[in-house]
């Protein structure tokens, strides 16, 4: 990544991605002749960056090239924005806004959830493989997302992660919620469906054997996003998808319960009917691997 921002500028809130619209995640050349959208597809992929896109002459205006290369913030700095950010209306806005989302606080608090109310937004930490917080997704409750200035993307988790199970991986710190909502709480959440795969990668080092089931949004980036990333484990890994993506899911049917079986009775379930959880993937490791037996 860090040669593409040689040549490219991350999108902002100024400069919005001209093919998503979104103002995080896409990168724009600054010359302004393409960009590399994270979100939609085009017939070039760009490693895990999303995909290249050509752009009309004088669609987007010519980036000016900053004079000093950019800096980010230290762990330590991220650290102490999370402690700034520690109000008395902490818990009470993350309660509102968690049950606005139809989740409960609880749910985004194992996600380590803060709450900032300056920006009257939710703030998830995001960490490096060693549990380092080295950025930080904002999320205000009209679904508006960007991401602290300097830091850097990282997976969103809980405080503990086991080994001895399986690890679920969401797209997004809400869906990984949504997950933990239902009792598969050894979750953690991407940054979005092409990003995250260097952390996830380190942090799955230490045990090669451990399954790894990657919950993924059922249009075609949150597919092939969940797909390569399947592909560059080691790890016996099962790709997953529903009707909708999981937060919709859990506050459509309510019933945690029911939402964690029909996840849970997907690992083996390679049906094509679309209305259903199903398993569409599962990388070489993962073709004879019992997946829902680890559940029994």
């Amino acid at each position: 990544m860090s040669h593409l921002l040689e040549s490219y500028t991350r999108v902002d809130e100024r400069m919005l991605c001209p093919k998503c619209g979104r103002p995080d995640f896409c990168l724009v050349r600054n010359d302004g002749k393409t960009c590399i959208c994270a979100r939609v597809e085009s017939g070039k992929p760009y490693g895990q960056a999303g995909w290249l896109h050509y752009l009309p002459a004088d669609e987007v205006q010519a980036v000016k090239r900053p004079t000093a290369e950019k800096e980010y913030l230290t762990p330590r700095a991220v650290q102490a924005f999370l402690d700034s950010i520690r109000t008395d209306r902490n818990e009470a806005m993350i309660e509102r806004q968690a049950g606005q989302l139809g989740l409960y606080a609880l749910d985004l608090n194992l996600m380590q959830c803060h709450y900032d109310s300056d920006k009257a937004a939710l703030v998830f930490p995001m960490f490096d493989a060693a549990h380092q917080p080295i950025g930080a997704r904002f999320r205000r409750a009209d679904g508006r997302k960007w991401s602290l200035r300097g830091g850097r993307e990282g997976i969103f988790r809980p405080l503990i992660l086991f080994r001895s199970i399986p690890l679920f991986i969401a797209e997004g710190p809400t869906d990984a919620a949504a997950l933990c909502h239902v009792g598969l709480d050894n979750t953690i959440g991407r940054p979005s469906c092409m990003s995250g795969g260097p952390i996830i990668q380190e942090l799955l080092v230490p045990d090669k054997i451990q399954p790894v089931i990657i919950v993924a949004d059922p249009d075609d980036p949150g597919v092939n996003g969940a797909t390569r990333l399947a592909n560059q484990l080691p790890n016996p890994v099962v790709v997953v998808t529903g009707p909708t993506d999981v937060r919709e899911f859990v506050v459509e049917f309510g019933l945690p319960s029911v939402c964690r079986r029909a996840i849970i009775e997907s690992l083996e379930n390679e049906s094509d009917d679309q209305t259903e959880w199903r398993a569409i993937y599962h990388n070489e490791s993962g073709k004879f691997f019992p997946f829902k037996r680890k559940f029994k």
